[in-house]
Parts: structure tokens; sequence; C-alpha cells
């Protein structure tokens, strides 16, 4: 069965002049023959017109910037790489990382070396996306180790394969960043070490490999990280054009990002480009048009679509975030940042209000690891980096686990109270509320 429905769309005045309309519209019954490559995915574009405060699936994401990298100068587009939404490799278990690692998904690996930089809108424990950038140099392909026999042949020729620098972009606010930067930055390092059979991992990294802290303002809402991710990753892409076009020092990558965000106006932008990847890939075969609709399919039914889709409210009254005062010292002197990578991850802590942020110093190790200057709300987390023993690996992935529930509760209470606020909203406007079974869904995203 065909992938699509009859709709009324709006038009104006048909005819070839300019401002008419010069497409000849198709019937209802008329017989459209499937593009040759099918037609195109469109839940990332059902997905962001579904709702004014729709949690975004990867394929929205994912689809939105691949446009607007695209749109980018050769030179440029050809640096950035943007790997498939769909591999979930940040859960609190590796249970993802060791069965992607462990199937045949060359595709997917050789991806990372392909380019210089790498921009990764992740989603950790499938309910709150961040953005991971990873800087590389080149290096060729490793061999074998001496006496090992290859079961499959090793590429040969150069490829983006060192690690320089990475960072991680995290818009939530709570004590449980610390934790959660360092499992995504284990993570990230064990996936590109990882030996697999189609041998496109085995990364190395720099002897100093940097952790760099990229600060963007911070959501107050359980909505909208995918917006923040796509609009921190857009910054991104337009500074390593700036390195390429204006030869601008490449450390810029990690300045502080924008401080203002219109999560309404970011939604639309995302539709339009989610829209143009449809209609190339019907290689141009279909147009964007504006459908008239009446209600719209919700949890409980069917509800008035003008309620449901208009803005929240007035985001332009908001006020753009400033970037904080962020300290860092050291237990040994002169020590103020970035510190020196190894085969293991721990925490760098960077003052940025309640928030900290993780480094390459490896577990178990004290020297010039550094300490966090915080405010008197940041003691428990204080007390945490300032006790040797949670260097420990173990120690850090218990903390974890006992964080995660913290944290969910506090999702929890937070999703209650703003259901609550919705749910007057709703019936002030007519609109029936939210039924009470999605507040699970709507406690578990960020």
């Amino acid at each position: 069965m065909p992938d699509y429905v009859p709709a009324l769309v709006l038009c104006g005045t048909q005819g070839p002049g300019l401002g008419e309309c010069p497409t000849n519209h198709l019937d209802n019954d008329i017989n459209v023959q499937e593009p040759e490559n099918g037609y195109p995915e469109l839940q990332g574009l059902n997905n962001l017109q579904s709702s004014n405060d729709a949690w975004l699936i990867g394929d929205a994401i994912e689809k939105a910037l691949g446009v607007y990298r695209d749109s980018l100068p050769k030179r440029v587009s050809e640096r950035i790489h943007i790997p498939d939404t769909t591999f979930q490799l940040f859960n609190a278990t590796d249970h993802e990382l060791v069965s992607t690692l462990g199937k045949k998904n060359a595709k997917f690996f050789r991806g990372f070396s392909m380019t210089e930089y790498t921009v990764w809108p992740i989603c950790v424990n499938q309910s709150h996306w961040q953005l991971v950038i990873i800087r590389k140099a080149m290096e060729p392909y490793p061999v074998a180790a001496k006496g090992v026999k290859d079961k499959t042949p090793r590429p040969t020729g150069n490829r983006w394969g060192r690690v320089v620098q990475v960072s991680v972009v995290d818009s939530w606010r709570d004590h449980s960043a610390l934790v959660r930067s360092t499992m995504i930055h284990q993570r990230i390092r064990a996936f590109l070490e990882a030996k697999v059979n189609s041998h496109e991992l085995e990364f190395s990294f720099e002897p100093n490999y940097q952790i760099q802290n990229t600060w963007a303002p911070w959501q107050s809402d359980n909505w909208s990280c995918g917006y923040r991710t796509y609009w921190s990753a857009k910054q991104i892409m337009d500074r390593i054009m700036e390195i390429y076009v204006h030869g601008k020092n490449p450390e810029i990558l990690w300045n502080d990002l924008n401080g203002w965000i219109n999560p309404e106006f970011v939604r639309w932008e995302m539709v339009g480009y989610n829209a143009y990847a449809a209609v190339k890939h019907m290689e141009y075969n279909a147009r964007v048009a504006v459908e008239m609709v009446n209600t719209i399919s919700e949890y409980d039914g069917e509800a008035m679509a003008g309620p449901a889709l208009e803005p929240l409210k007035d985001f332009t009254a908001d006020n753009p975030e400033k970037p904080v005062m962020r300290r860092a010292v050291s237990r040994s002197s002169g020590h103020t940042g970035l510190s020196e990578g190894s085969s293991k991850a721990t925490a760098i802590v960077i003052q940025d209000e309640s928030t900290t942020v993780p480094s390459g110093k490896p577990l178990g190790s004290s020297k010039n690891t550094p300490i966090v200057i915080l405010d008197d709300k940041d003691k428990t987390t204080m007390s945490l980096l300032g006790k040797r023993q949670q260097d420990d690996e173990d120690t850090v992935i218990a903390l974890a686990k006992k964080q995660q529930v913290a944290t969910n509760l506090v999702l929890t209470i937070r999703s209650h109270e703003r259901q609550l606020l919705r749910t007057r909203s709703q019936e002030d406007r007519g609109r029936g509320p939210r039924p009470t079974d999605t507040n699970a869904i709507w406690s578990q995203r960020g």
C-alpha cells in the first residue's frame, strides 16, 4: 500500500505567473507511481509537527543536521561526519555497546574515520539528547600485532584515526551531570578503541588528548533537549566553516555557544529541513505545501490542531542566557583546565553553576586531578570529587546507577508539576488533558 493519503492543500490562484500556483495537483483517485528509491521516511517530519512540545526522535535531528551540513561548502561538509542516531550506545548498561561491536556494522564504524570532525547527537538512557563533538587527526590504519594473523583483511592507507579532542554539550542542569558525562566519555573511548572484525575502529588517542567543556544555555523544561542539541550542532558546524574558510584557530570550536535559543523557531526550521530532505529523496517530484487540518491524534483521542500546535509561550520574551564564570584549580600548581588522557577517563571539574564535566585523566590517578570550586549548593559534588576513592571506576559506575534513580525521581516530580500546568492550560482553552498513563513517558524525557 502506498505511503500517502489524500489531503487538502491550501492553494492560491493557479497559473504560470509570479506568485501563482504552477502545480497541477493530483486527484485523489490517481495512481501515483512509487519513486525508484521508495517513499521517504517521514517519522522526523511527523514528529516535529505532532505537538508544540514534542520530544524529538533521532530521525528529526539527523535529517535536519544532514541537510544543513550538505548546504555548506563542499570542502567543509566533507570534513563533517554525522553518525546514525539509531545506534544507542549511551544507556546505563553497556549492553547496546557490546551488541553493536559484535555485529557487522562496518559502514557505521567506518564513518568515524572518514572525516576530521564527528558531530554526534546522542540519546542518553533513551531519555535525554546531548551533543558529542570529536576532532581527529590523520594517521595510517593500524597494523596487526606482531605474530597475530587477522581473520579478515585490514584496510590500508591513511584515515582520520587519532582522536585529539572531545567535547560533550549537555543542556540539562542537575547533580548527575558529572557521572553522566563520565559515562559518555568512557563509552566513547571504549567504542573507538574497540577491535572489531572489520578493523574500522581501533582509534588511537593523542598523548595530550583533551576533553573540552563547551557551554550551552540550560533548558528549564523536560522536552527541548533535542532542539537544543540540533541548535548546538549547527553552531559547531558554522565554526568548522570559519576554520576552513576564514582560517580561524580550531580552538574556536570550544568557545561558549550562543546563549539564545527559541525552541519554537528551531522547531519550524527543522520542519523545513526535514521537508526538503523528503522532496530531495523523491527527486524533486514533490513540493512543500500547507495542508489544512482540523484535528490531530493524541493519546486520548483527537484534539483540535490549533491549541495542540500553537507555541507554548512567547519565547522572545525570554532573555539570552550568559555563561557563568568557570574556574578550575589543580592539586598541582599551574593547572587550569584540560588534562592528559589515557585508556580510561575520569573527571576534570570546571565550575558551571551546578554542573561539572569530565576530562581525560586516568581513573585511579590523583596527581594533577583538578578540584572544582563550587558554590554552597554543590557541597555533595565537591565532596564526591575530593574523595580519592571516587576515582575508582567501579565506584563511579555504582554511583551512576544511584544517581540515575535520583534523577528519574526529580524528573517525575517535575513532570507531574508540568502536567498539572498543561492540564489547566488545556482546559482553559477547551482542550482535554493528556491521559495520566503518559506521565511515565514524559517523566523520562529531557
